[in-house]
């Protein structure tokens, strides 16, 4: 029922009704009747509406990236908060907003709470070759986290296909190991589209051999990484 009412609310949201969803923004899990899931899911809503409005809302962006800091918060709406920072970068026109949000995510790639770090790393590559952003030192922290064992799955999957977006070649002797390793299918799959993106024509024997595989997510996998390999 409050998502219901939540997406009969417009793009033009006075200041008090601002005011009030930011109060929503920052309960926590435990001070609201609903729960983690739930939560998370009607603030995630509220964040879309908020980034919809006509005047972007003031505060909004020191809002999340508090929201981020604070510890107390559930560790998958701080991932939330650095997903909807990437998305409202670019309302910011204040400078050293910008500059604080920049370190946010920098901060969050060090964050070991879950797939916090894979997320920031997304930020990072999505404004990579904007003015702020070191594109080399983007890169770089994409290959560390591909190559540390100990941080979820997921953000060394994110990682590696930053690596691949950001042209880091130096992934692909980590992408072969694991393309051929028992490692989690979902790594092993961002591996091979890696070494599509970045690797040799002396790759091509490793490709085919998953391009016949018995999983079908290792297959697609590699197919589509042979139809880019042939475009090096």
């Amino acid at each position: 029922s409050r998502m219901k009412a939540l997406k009969a609310l417009g793009k033009n949201l006075s200041d008090a009704e601002i005011k009030s969803l930011y109060v929503l923004l920052n309960r926590k899990t435990g001070e609201d009747a609903l729960g983690p899931d739930e939560l998370n899911g009607l603030k995630d809503g509220v964040c879309n509406l908020l980034e919809l409005q006509t005047r972007k809302p003031a505060g909004y962006a020191q809002r999340l990236m508090a929201m981020y800091l604070d510890k107390r918060h559930d560790p998958v709406w701080r991932d939330y908060c650095i997903q909807h920072l990437n998305a409202f970068y670019r309302y910011v026109a204040i400078e050293e907003e910008r500059d604080a949000i920049r370190s946010v995510f920098w901060d969050a790639a060090e964050d070991k709470d879950g797939t916090i770090a894979g997320t920031a790393m997304i930020a990072l590559c999505r404004h990579a070759d904007e003015p702020g952003f070191d594109k080399k030192a983007i890169a770089e922290k994409a290959l560390v986290l591909s190559e540390d064992e100990k941080v979820n799955n997921a953000v060394r999957v994110t990682a590696l296909q930053v690596c691949a977006d950001l042209g880091n070649k130096d992934c692909l002797p980590l992408a072969r190991r694991l393309a051929e390793s028992d490692a989690n299918v979902q790594l092993r799959m961002s591996a091979i589209a890696a070494i599509g993106t970045l690797g040799e024509q002396s790759d091509r024997i490793l490709l085919e051999k998953y391009s016949t595989s018995s999983d079908v997510r290792l297959r697609t996998a590699a197919q589509s990484a042979l139809k880019r390999l042939g475009k090096n």
